[in-house]
C-alpha cells in the first residue's frame, strides 16, 4: 500500500536540529554580548543602547540563517534516505540514494547499505522471474511427451519400452523439481548442516547416479566437511550429470584435500572447454552448445559452494577433457 506521509514528518528532524542550533548559538551570543556590555572592566555600566540592540538583532538573524543552512545540510541526507526506502517498500527497486562527496559519515554508510540491499533484492527477484519463465517453458516438453505416451499406453498397453520412456520423463520432471527445491533452499538460507566425511558424499552420489564406486578417487585423508547433505547431493549430482551429458562420460569423481579445503572434482573424457565458454560456465541459463535443459546445473553448483563458504572452479585442456568441481572449507 502506497501511503503518503505528511511533509512535516520528513522534516521534523531538520526542525529539531535547527531549533537546537539556533537556541544554543543565539543564547551564547546574547549572553556574551550582555556580559561584555554590562560587566566591563569598570563593573556595571549604563543600560544597553539602541545601536547595541540593533547589532544584536542583526547578528542573531545572521546566526538564524546560518543555523537553518546547517540544519538543512544535516537533515537532507536523512530526508532523501527516507524517501528512497519508502520507494523501495512500495516496489520501486530501482530507487537509489544519491551519495555525494560529503556523505562519508554514518548516514553515508547507511545509504550505501540501503543501495546494496536494493541491488541484491532486485537481482534476486530478476533471477526468480527468469527462473519461473524458464521452468514454465521447460516443463511443458516432458509433460507433453508424457501425455502422448499415456495415450499410446491406453491403446496398446504392455509395451516395456514405452514404460521406460514414461519413467525417463518422470525422472526428468523430478530432477527439475529437485533443482527448484535446491534453489529455494538457498534463497531462504535454510541449510541443515551436518558433519560428514567428504568421501561419503562422493560415494553416495555415484550410487544414486547408478555408476560404479570405483570411479571415486579419494585422497582426502579422511577429511570432513560441515555441509547440508541434500544440497551436497544436488551439487555432486549436477557435476556427474554435466560430465555424462557434455563431457562424453564421467571418468573420475575425485575427492582431494587441498590445504585448508576439500575439493570435489568430476573429470570427463570430452573435448574440453574452450576459453570463450569458460567464463560463463557457471552462469545461470547458459547452455552448452545445443544441449537441452535450463542451464542451472553448474550455476547451482556454484551457489551451493558459496553458501557453504567455498567456491566452484573449472580446469580444462582442449582434447584432454575437463575437470569441473567445487571446494569447501575443511572442517577440523
Amino acid at each position: 500500500m502506497n501511503r503518503q506521509w505528511p511533509r512535516w514528518r520528513y522534516t521534523r528532524l531538520r526542525h529539531r536540529i535547527f531549533v537546537t542550533i539556533v537556541i544554543s548559538i543565539v543564547m551564547s551570543a546574547v549572553f556574551a554580548g550582555l556580559a561584555t556590555h554590562l560587566f566591563g572592566r569598570g563593573g556595571w555600566t549604563r543600560p544597553p543602547r539602541f545601536g547595541f540592540i540593533a547589532f544584536t538583532g542583526l547578528f542573531g538573524g545572521a546566526l538564524w540563517l546560518l543555523s537553518g543552512r546547517i540544519a538543512w545540510r544535516l537533515a537532507r541526507p536523512i530526508d532523501e534516505l527516507m524517501s528512497v526506502t519508502r520507494e523501495i517498500g512500495d516496489g520501486n527497486l530501482a530507487a537509489r540514494m544519491r551519495l555525494h562527496r560529503h556523505h562519508r559519515d554514518e548516514v553515508g554508510e547507511i545509504a550505501e547499505a540501503v543501495n546494496e540491499m536494493a541491488v541484491r533484492i532486485e537481482k534476486q527477484l530478476s533471477g526468480q522471474r527468469e527462473l519461473l519463465a524458464a521452468v514454465s517453458h521447460e516443463i511443458r516438453t516432458p509433460l507433453a511427451r508424457l501425455r502422448v505416451l499415456v495415450e499410446l499406453e491406453r491403446t496398446t498397453p504392455g509395451d516395456l519400452k514405452r514404460l521406460d520412456a514414461i519413467e525417463a520423463e518422470l525422472l526428468e520432471i523430478d530432477d527439475l523439481v529437485g533443482q527448484l527445491l535446491a534453489q529455494s533452499k538457498l534463497d531462504f538460507r535454510a541449510l541443515d548442516r551436518r558433519r560428514m566425511k567428504a568421501s561419503e558424499f562422493a560415494s553416495a552420489a555415484l550410487v544414486r547416479a547408478g555408476l560404479s564406486e570405483e570411479l571415486q578417487q579419494d585422497t582426502s585423508e579422511g577429511a570432513t566437511v560441515n555441509a547440508d547433505p541434500s544440497l551436497m547431493a544436488r551439487a555432486l549430482a549436477n557435476l556427474i550429470d554435466n560430465a555424462e551429458r557434455h563431457g562424453s562420460g564421467l571418468t573420475q569423481l575425485a575427492v582431494e584435500r587441498r590445504h585448508q579445503e576439500v575439493a570435489f572434482i568430476a573429470r570427463d573424457k570430452g573435448q574440453g572447454i574452450s576459453d570463450d565458454v569458460r567464463p560463463n560456465i557457471f552462469a545461470p541459463f547458459k547452455r552448452s552448445g545445443k544441449s537441452a535443459g535450463l542451464g542451472l546445473g553448474l550455476a547451482l553448483v556454484e551457489r551451493i559452494a558459496s553458501a557453504h563458504g567455498g567456491h566452484a572452479f573449472v580446469e580444462s585442456t582442449l582434447e584432454q577433457g575437463a575437470s569441473v568441481g567445487f571446494a569447501l572449507p575443511l572442517e577440523r
